[in-house]
């Protein structure tokens, strides 16, 4: 279907700016300025709710951080009592007796020294001390006439020194007399293997 408009050119233009759409320039100026107001306040309201809400928070910290120490300090000690109680267990379990290794070091022992003291002592693992006493000789050797230095030889060539030692150290050496002869009380510290 075709439309054909039969009015003249005058009546045609003059219908159409009535129609034109014109804007309601005063309810937008309205709309505008009312959001204008309305940001303007709530923003700096806004920004007094967080900064209310970080001085809260800041507030929270502070009592939290001693509390949070505190816990740390917690953990650790509850890590260190770990680590004892896994020690002890090494220690008690069927694998890890201790008779084997007292038969280790019994069996290094040369004659002029004898072993006087056995000695647990408990840090990140169980070591044993080892006490004993050498006959110095006439030479006065500063480790008992080179007696505790064969004990610590023949302690380290034992087999199956690697399966229950780590490390032997001589940890201290001291002279005394008993009557007319000298002696050297040694003390060895044996660490099981990591």
């Amino acid at each position: 279907m075709i439309k054909i408009n039969l009015m003249p050119p005058e009546l045609i233009a003059a219908r159409s700016k009535k129609e034109a759409v014109t804007l309601p320039w005063r309810e937008i100026g309205i709309a505008v300025a009312v959001g204008a107001v309305v940001i303007s306040i709530g923003l700096p309201l806004e920004n007094l709710r967080r900064s209310r809400e970080l001085k809260r928070l800041q507030a929270e910290w502070e009592t939290l951080e001693p509390k949070k120490e505190r816990l740390t300090e917690l953990q650790q000690s509850v890590q260190q009592l770990q680590r004892q109680a896994d020690a002890l267990q090494t220690a008690k379990n069927k694998q890890a007796r201790w008779a084997p290794r007292l038969a280790l070091i019994s069996d290094a022992v040369v004659p002029q020294v004898w072993l006087t003291r056995l000695e647990y002592v408990q840090g990140k693992s169980l070591r044993v001390h080892v006490q004993g006493t050498a006959l110095v000789g006439s030479g006065g050797d500063v480790d008992g006439g080179g007696h505790v230095t064969r004990f610590l030889q023949q302690l380290k060539e034992q087999p199956g020194f690697q399966d229950w030692f780590g490390s032997v150290e001589l940890k201290s050496v001291e002279h005394r007399h008993i009557k007319e002869e000298e002696v050297a009380d040694f003390v060895l510290l044996l660490t099981p293997p990591e």
